[in-house]
């Protein structure tokens, strides 16, 4: 698709904002009414179409400049979603051909033109037969799964991340999608129910292939806690049941500005105490049901800096990416699970077990956490003396 800023006719964009949107108008208008000046080595061209890169303004201008072509071509059994000039549409397949077929036709009316072989039509495999009979000689892409705007939508054959790379898998659902989520839950009423079939998803598919096994109900409990609580920051649907309140009680100072600052403050303050609470009292229900090793491992995953490595974002360049096995192994240790795929006899003749693992010389356990400590100094020291080299 040809990006709309470039083709935007910038004075009806105006006019209809001074309708739809009163409020944005008279800094559009500041910005906009007279052409602006590109300057070109010697030469000084005037832009009067489109927005100006980088103007903080120039995404709401287009967003909502944008509007008048999607209510032209609104159609029952469609949803539309858009993200500037990137348009995305679900239904089924007669409904979004209909509704192509009219981009095609007004859409340049609108300074907005289709270019057909960047669109691409995400159909499950039973469908895909029907998808491109009825899309024949349109040159869109009929694929199972591809990404958008960032997220994957469709087959998930093409995303085995979360069973080779578990330790990136869980920064993505613990730093995106779930952000993503509490965005919904507080602009959103009641999104807790409509997230029990994302929370099915996760408790039988996604986090069994993240940490290495079956979480039982009462464990599934206990990684829905905090971090610093001893869990894994997964969090469960119920959870979310106070977001929206929470948010309107936040927002709702912003009537009065002039002691929206001092009354939002005692509002966060009270939320904040609020939800200390409400978590005080889970890890209290949680630790009651749990048995007593699993109990002290989470109390030992509770103290200071001993989650920084599951809180840490796995940057290759830094030695924060870890393995397959080595992410799993320390899930396993953190809450006392015995450690899968090891041998049954350790090189000096003993048994193995995960306690002797750590103790044995033999093994290099012992050299290895000195050398880590000395490869660390070294590359602290390097970084502000000259020829420093380890031994």
């Amino acid at each position: 698709m040809v990006p709309i800023v470039w083709r935007l006719n910038r004075s009806l964009a105006l006019h209809n904002i001074s309708k739809m949107c009163p409020s944005l108008s008279t800094a559009l208008t500041n910005s906009y009414t007279q052409p602006s000046s590109l300057f070109v080595k010697n030469q000084t061209l005037y832009s009067k179409e489109g927005t100006t890169q980088g103007d903080p303004l120039a995404m709401a201008m287009y967003g909502i400049a944008i509007l008048p072509l999607v209510k032209a071509i609104e159609k029952s059994g469609v949803t539309q979603k858009w993200y500037a000039d990137d348009g995305s549409v679900s239904g089924d397949l007669n409904s979004i051909k209909d509704l192509f077929d009219e981009l095609q036709d007004i859409g340049p009316a609108f300074g907005y033109f289709v270019n057909p072989p960047k669109c691409q039509l995400i159909v499950k495999d039973c469908h895909k037969t029907k998808a491109e009979t009825v899309f024949t000689g349109t040159n869109v892409e009929i694929v199972s799964g591809t990404r958008v705007l960032g997220s994957h939508i469709g087959d998930e054959k093409t995303l085995p991340i979360r069973k080779t790379f578990p330790q990136n898998a869980y920064a993505c659902l613990t730093k995106g999608v779930q952000r993503k989520m509490t965005f919904h839950s507080r602009t959103t009423p009641n999104m807790a129910q409509a997230f029990q079939n994302i929370e099915e998803t996760v408790q039988n598919d996604l986090l069994p292939s993240i940490i290495g096994f079956i979480p039982k109900k009462e464990e599934r409990e206990l990684f829905s806690l905090p971090l610093r609580q001893g869990g894994l920051n997964i969090i469960l649907p119920d959870d979310r049941n106070g977001d929206y309140e929470w948010s309107i009680a936040v927002s709702n100072p912003l009537k009065k500005p002039e002691t929206a600052e001092n009354v939002q403050q005692q509002v966060i303050a009270s939320i904040n105490s609020e939800k200390k609470i409400l978590i005080y009292h889970k890890k209290a229900t949680v630790q009651n049901a749990l048995d007593e090793e699993l109990m002290y491992a989470t109390q030992l995953a509770s103290e200071k800096g001993s989650s920084n490595w599951l809180n840490a974002v796995p940057l290759k360049k830094y030695n924060f990416d870890l393995t397959k096995r080595e992410f799993r192994d320390g899930i396993s240790l953190r809450y006392a699970r015995p450690l899968t795929n090891t041998p049954s006899l350790c090189p000096c003749g003993k048994n193995f077990s995960t306690t002797h693992a750590l103790h044995c010389p033999k093994g290099g356990y012992t050299q290895i956490k000195h050398n880590e400590i000395r490869d660390t100094f070294a590359n602290i020291m390097k970084e502000v003396c000259f020829d420093v080299e380890v031994e």
